[in-house]
């Protein structure tokens, strides 16, 4: 597929660029925090494109369907505060932002699962 320099990290994959059938790659440069998608599809990347950067104080906590099912969220964590912050991305651009909340640093995310209302 390519390569990057040492100084990207990938953070997550998910449907990014809202095209189905999709999975894309989320990198994130350690050095200035900034977020690249790739778009991918038939094991080649086919498009980039720059979100902008993210304080390094700022940590990657997962990507999850936390605007609606089948979403693909970026969810970050202030490792100074404990603060959640989720970033709606759709069609290769961040369409939305909320707080999710603070949790105490003595906390540890476990992960994310998809969850279900029965009506």
């Amino acid at each position: 597929m390519g390569a990057v320099g040492l100084d990207w990290r990938i953070e997550g994959f998910g449907d990014f660029s809202s095209r189905p059938g999709e999975t894309d790659m989320l990198m994130r440069n350690v050095n200035s925090g900034g977020l690249m998608l790739y778009d991918t599809a038939n094991n080649q990347i086919t498009g980039t494109t720059f979100l902008g950067p993210v304080g390094l104080d700022w940590q990657f906590a997962g990507v999850a369907p936390i605007q609606a099912p089948g979403a693909s969220d970026l969810v970050l964590r202030n490792a100074s505060t404990g603060q959640f912050q989720v970033y709606n991305i759709a069609d290769n651009q961040i369409t939305g932002s909320a707080s999710l909340g603070r949790v105490g640093l003595d906390w540890q995310l476990g992960g994310f699962a998809p969850a279900t209302i029965d009506g």
